[in-house]
């Protein structure tokens, strides 16, 4: 979040902005909102992992976390790569303030993720719980459209990039007509 606010601060991008954010993303998105809420004007959860998603796991939380924390880029071995402490961060973002109540629209996958076979258990938890905590994320908001990306896997954005944008624009659209 400090990042994020750091970054708009030196590209001089003007504020409010609309954010479009994927998996993770959609955490940082929603502490940025709710942390600077004067520097939104609308969001776009694109298959975003809600702060919900814990709960929502129960005991099977451990496992999943253990899987989130995997290496598995060639950027996890370099000093520099930024480590996400991924409970501190939902932590923050439960007990946090009220995200604003900013138009936003939610899109979620409809294919699984790619758990192995020794996870059985855990991915079909996974996609039960990924499926009710979408809605938590339509919560947040008044009127939040929620679409599914029919035969979409996680990453909709390179599935389905023109949903995405014309998502966004929606967003946009509804921003526009706030202003009047």
């Amino acid at each position: 979040v400090d990042d994020l606010h750091a970054l708009l601060a030196a590209a001089d991008l003007p504020v409010p902005v609309v954010l479009v954010a994927h998996s993770m993303g959609g955490l940082i998105a929603r502490q940025f909102a709710q942390t600077h809420p004067g520097e939104v004007a609308g969001i776009v959860f694109v298959d975003a992992f809600p702060a919900e998603m814990h709960e929502a796991m129960g005991d099977l939380w451990n496992g999943y976390a253990e899987l989130l924390d995997r290496p598995g880029t060639p950027f996890d071995d370099d000093p520099g790569w930024e480590v996400f402490d991924l409970d501190e961060s939902i932590d923050a973002v439960v007990g946090g303030p009220v995200v604003p109540d900013v138009p936003m629209f939610v899109i979620s996958k409809t294919e699984p993720f790619p758990l192995p076979e020794d996870r059985a258990a855990l991915s079909a938890v996974l996609e039960s719980a990924w499926v009710a905590t979408a809605q938590d994320l339509v919560m947040l908001g008044t009127r939040t459209p929620h679409l599914l990306a029919t035969g979409s896997d996680h990453y909709v954005q390179v599935r389905d990039p023109d949903l995405v944008a014309g998502a966004a624009l929606i967003v946009i659209e509804r921003i526009r007509g706030a202003s009047g």
